[in-house]
């Protein structure tokens, strides 16, 4: 439930954005989404960890900040198009009608 959340964060931020950063957004405005014993940082930070390894956000090593990588977009939509054509295959096929020849027999003596 994280992922989208700090994905939209770094989305809607017009500069590279620090966990710092991340943290206090989601503090501020989706205040009911972590539980109370869970630590935020530690959320956020496995979950940039993840958007990172998906390749969705890249790390600037220079200011320690995360933002979006060029082709976000493109992975997001190579993902959906994996996921629909693995789901469009894993589903029963249609039950085709069987089609019925009148066959004449021969008699045979």
């Amino acid at each position: 439930m994280l992922l989208p959340v700090v994905l939209q964060i770094i989305y809607k931020s017009k500069h590279p954005v620090t966990i710092s950063d991340v943290c206090r957004r989601i503090k501020h405005s989706f205040r009911d989404l972590i539980a109370p014993q869970v630590s935020l940082k530690t959320a956020v930070i496995e979950c940039t960890l993840q958007l990172c390894s998906f390749g969705y956000i890249l790390h600037d090593p220079v200011s320690h900040c995360y933002k979006l990588s060029a082709n976000w977009q493109s992975l997001e939509t190579a993902t959906f198009q994996n996921r629909l054509r693995k789901i469009l295959n894993d589903w029963p096929k249609p039950i085709r009608k069987k089609r019925y020849v009148h066959v004449k027999l021969s008699r045979t003596k």
